[in-house]
């Protein structure tokens, strides 16, 4: 009987010091290309190219569950389509700087895949420049985005990475008109994007 309640007294004890882990935390640097080509009856898709950049991300992975938050940003560039200058008008092509905080959660596939899931919210700076003169025209907006990742390791510890990736970003611009044909047709956008990119785990 002794033994049996030394038993439950040290068993417990023994369960959860084995379920306790320590808090860790490990860090990567991506760098990628991108293209994000826009889709549907707005400015983005009507009268531009596809966007085409690069991006750098840093990134902070936990062993709880798997999950980590990233930090992303994305310099862009569009040229316009030669049969809608009259749309686009004076602007010059538009240049955008996509800054991108995300949660992620990755899965194994075996030794050397895992995919990463990613959800997260954008913020969007659009600039361009009038042709005729020297002012230049900029706008501010915010939106959503969501995407996962195939990774594969470049080395059997991990240290490098490459990855393919494609997500999803929602685009909403605080433009006001009158006519609200117009207002959505300058001011939301959906776009899809193909990623390419290289990891370094530290």
């Amino acid at each position: 009987m002794k033994n049996f309640y030394l038993f439950l007294i040290f068993f417990p004890l023994t369960f959860f010091s084995q379920k306790k882990k320590e808090f860790k935390i490990y860090g990567s640097l991506d760098a990628k290309v991108l293209i994000m080509k826009s889709f549907g009856n707005n400015f983005y898709n009507k009268t531009l190219q596809p966007l085409v950049g690069f991006g750098f991300g840093l990134n902070f992975l936990t062993n709880v569950k798997d999950f980590g938050l990233s930090f992303n940003y994305y310099f862009l560039k569009a040229t316009g389509k030669y049969d809608q200058t009259n749309i686009y008008g004076s602007l010059s092509a538009p240049q955008m700087n996509l800054y991108e905080i995300d949660l992620f959660h990755q899965n194994k596939l075996g030794e050397d895949f895992l995919v990463e899931e990613f959800a997260g919210v954008s913020v969007y700076r659009v600039n361009s420049s009038f042709i005729y003169t020297s002012k230049n025209y900029s706008q501010g907006n915010t939106g959503f985005n969501f995407g996962s990742n195939l990774v594969y390791n470049l080395d059997p510890e991990g240290k490098q990475q490459a990855f393919i990736g494609g997500k999803f970003n929602f685009y909403n611009a605080k433009i006001i008109n009158e006519n609200p044909e117009i207002q959505r047709f300058f001011s939301r956008a959906y776009f899809g994007s193909l990623i390419l990119g290289y990891r370094f785990n530290f």
